[in-house]
């Protein structure tokens, strides 16, 4: 674990926002308690383990493609790296995401043609940084 780990290197959040996390989950019963852990510093680590519910969720999260294009470097990657670590086929999600960013460029690629200056330069910017 940690911001070199295999998830780390993709995605990270900070400690009170992971705590704040695991209070969300646990009230929708996404997760619960399942045992403790001797802490390193400290009182015992409450271990959390996924629900049946929460199972449920997060393969359907891990199946559905990211809306925005500004989230593939965060929640699309990440999704990779949990499918992957989690030996579950990954061309799924890859074909979804592609579908779903295709049609935008195809707009942008349209408008292209049509713009000039500064206008020019945001446009492409945007179809290169989709595509």
């Amino acid at each position: 674990m940690g911001r070199d780990g295999e998830v780390g290197q993709v995605w990270s959040v900070g400690r009170p926002l992971v705590y704040r996390a695991i209070e969300v989950l646990t009230q929708a019963e996404l997760i619960e308690a399942v045992g403790t852990e001797r802490g390193t510093r400290g009182p015992n680590r409450t271990l959390f383990g996924a629900t049946a519910s929460g199972r449920a969720a997060l393969k359907q999260w891990l199946e559905e493609p990211v809306e925005h294009i500004r989230d593939v470097r965060s929640l699309f990657l990440l999704k990779l790296v949990l499918l992957t670590r989690s030996r579950m086929d990954v061309e799924p999600l890859l074909a979804a995401q592609r579908a779903l960013i295709a049609p935008v460029v195809d707009g942008l690629e349209r408008r292209l043609p049509d713009n000039r200056g500064t206008e020019r330069v945001s446009v492409r910017f945007r179809l290169e940084t989709t595509r």
